[in-house]
């Protein structure tokens, strides 16, 4: 028998108890592997879907985030990154990628999906309807924004998250 999974905001500082929006935290298992430690994150990918992103981008996100060699193992779908890493500083990772690639600047609702026009990437808010640039302040974002503009029609679910807006 499974416990049930300890549920925190989407949004960093809510109340969980009264915010509807909910992600499942960080599970952290050490596993040896070789010559070296590996930290496998368990359930990754529930927490992409709680978030409408790809686990391919989050898997970008963590490497860029920690400096690590970061893989994704296709039996389980968890994330398997070099070295030793603490459950705080992965949770924060992730609301890292939420502040910057989930939530909408003006009304702070998860619920956007990216559009890109041209060479920049936005976030459309589907609750109050706005399109806002991704703010790229730092190297690990500005990283990160490219790898999505490169990426996004060919990750899982591609299209149908991706807006192509032309001129005139």
């Amino acid at each position: 028998m499974s416990s049930k999974p300890v549920m925190l905001p989407i949004k960093q500082g809510e109340d969980v108890s009264t915010y509807r929006y909910k992600m499942p935290a960080v599970v952290r298992l050490n596993q040896a592997a070789g010559a070296g430690i590996k930290t496998n994150v368990g359930n990754m990918a529930e927490i992409a879907h709680a978030i409408s992103r790809t686990l391919k981008s989050l898997r970008q996100w963590f490497s860029y985030s920690l400096g690590s060699q970061v893989q994704i193992e296709q039996n389980t779908g968890h994330l398997l990154i070099n070295g030793q890493h603490e459950v705080r500083k992965l949770q924060s990772a992730v609301y890292e990628f939420i502040d910057v690639f989930v939530l909408c600047p003006r009304c702070t609702n998860p619920e956007t999906t990216f559009e890109k026009n041209g060479n920049q990437l936005f976030l459309h808010c589907n609750a109050c309807g706005q399109t806002s640039p991704v703010n790229v302040q730092g190297l690990n974002v500005q990283r990160m924004a490219t790898w999505l503009l490169t990426n996004l029609s060919y990750q899982q679910g591609g299209p149908q998250n991706v807006t192509q807006r032309t001129k005139g």
